[in-house]
């Protein structure tokens, strides 16, 4: 077996063990109490990685988060003093586990449900966009919205938020790309000269695969993309 399709494999592999949580969860993040839900993407170590960066990142500034899964970034963000104006996300079990935990912790902003930046209305702009984004590449469609949480097929997603990300940013302002030594780094990078942004690795940090914890692990990564 090639080491990708080892990767895809494992990838498989974290997905049926979410699948076979069926009841809600608790567990803390950052020393933040979030709760799982059924069918939404949760990693513990990728949770915990940009859980305790991103905010940092952030600082005070203005923010989106795409993909937001449970919203335990974003509420990391706040608690740092960020302002999240809304966060998006494809799955409809994560609007709504999203949601819970963001009211749980009197958060109150929107959670709108789409791909990408589609759902967030063209006047909204903002200093910080973050996307943890589906690390991998895949030429079949995924069949389940928990699957575009790991897979994007084409990098078609990725297109798709390079294009609209610069209408949503503030001059001066900058996409941070959660990614991982699982992507295609240099797809990524190839796109975002496409549509006109510079890069810079900020963080990056390997890791053990929280599914196989005894196997060799992987690079968690922060990029910055600044329209050019």
């Amino acid at each position: 077996m090639t080491s990708k399709a080892r990767l895809l494999k494992g990838a498989h592999t974290v997905l049926a063990c979410m699948r076979a949580e069926r009841r809600p969860y608790l567990t803390d993040v950052a020393d933040i109490r979030i709760e799982v839900r059924p069918e939404v993407f949760y990693d513990p170590v990728e949770s915990v990685f940009f859980a305790e960066r991103v905010p940092k990142l952030v600082g005070k500034k203005s923010f989106i988060e795409i993909g937001t899964g449970t919203g335990i970034v974003s509420l990391a963000v706040v608690r740092n003093g960020g302002e999240l104006i809304l966060a998006t996300d494809i799955n409809p079990f994560a609007v709504k586990n999203a949601e819970a935990n963001f009211s749980k912790h009197q958060v109150r902003k929107q959670v709108l449900r789409g791909e990408g930046l589609e759902p967030v209305p063209r006047d909204i702009r903002v200093e910080v966009i973050f996307w943890n984004h589906p690390f991998h590449y895949v030429a079949v469609p995924p069949v389940s919205t928990v699957e575009q949480s790991v897979f994007d097929y084409r990098y078609t997603g990725l297109y798709k938020v390079f294009r609209d990300v610069r209408r949503h940013l503030l001059p001066g302002g900058e996409f941070l790309l959660g990614t991982s030594s699982l992507a295609r780094i240099n797809s990524i990078k190839k796109i975002a000269r496409k549509y006109g942004y510079s890069n810079k690795l900020l963080t990056k940090r390997s890791v053990r695969f929280a599914h196989r914890p005894n196997t060799k692990g992987i690079d968690l990564r922060i990029y910055s993309f600044k329209p050019i």
